[in-house]
């Protein structure tokens, strides 16, 4: 038993003669008698007419991309294809562009910081349900000057609004949140 064939009992959805016939193909062009060609002379034919037009327009107008490419060829010669086809056309006739190198930008360092206090405030709002029904509300406020938490806020049904500060007790708050 030829090792094609042992592999097809493997393959149980592929058939002997199926793995044959590709073992023939492979024997008689190697891999690239796989690549999909067209079969009739009509469609080679339209195929080279096609391509040279491609690489002749992307001569004549480099500045064209793919799809105006494609736009062109479906006006002028009532020539069908996709803006993929002709962009494998013009890159295999090494007439495509270079790709775009991005400008990295410099590195800046932001930060939010104030020479004095009280200048200026970050707020945070985080909202949550206790026990799937009791939604809670905590705000935290950062005063840029120190980067400590000023106050943190918090607010639920069943408690009034609540003021913490890291230095001090928990205090009623008269802001509603």
């Amino acid at each position: 038993m030829t090792p094609a064939l042992g592999m097809s009992r493997v393959l149980d959805s592929v058939s002997d003669s199926t793995i044959l016939k590709w073992r023939r193909v492979f024997d008689k062009g190697g891999i690239d008698a796989f690549r999909q060609s067209p079969s009739k002379a009509g469609v080679r034919k339209r195929c080279q007419i096609l391509e040279e037009r491609i690489v002749a327009h992307r001569q004549e107008h480099p500045e064209h991309g793919a799809r105006r490419i494609r736009d062109d060829l479906r006006r002028q010669d009532g020539l069908e294809t996709s803006a993929e086809t002709v962009r494998t056309v013009v890159n295999e006739a090494g007439l495509g562009a270079p790709p775009v190198q991005a400008k990295r930008r410099p590195v800046q360092v932001r930060r939010f910081e104030r020479s004095i206090p009280n200048a200026l405030w970050q707020i945070d709002i985080f909202t949550f349900k206790l026990k799937r029904m009791y939604p809670v509300y905590l705000v935290g406020i950062i005063d840029d000057h120190s980067r400590y938490a000023d106050r943190t806020f918090e607010r639920s049904p069943s408690t009034s609004t609540t003021s913490r500060s890291p230095s001090e007790e928990t205090v009623s708050s008269p802001w509603p949140i």
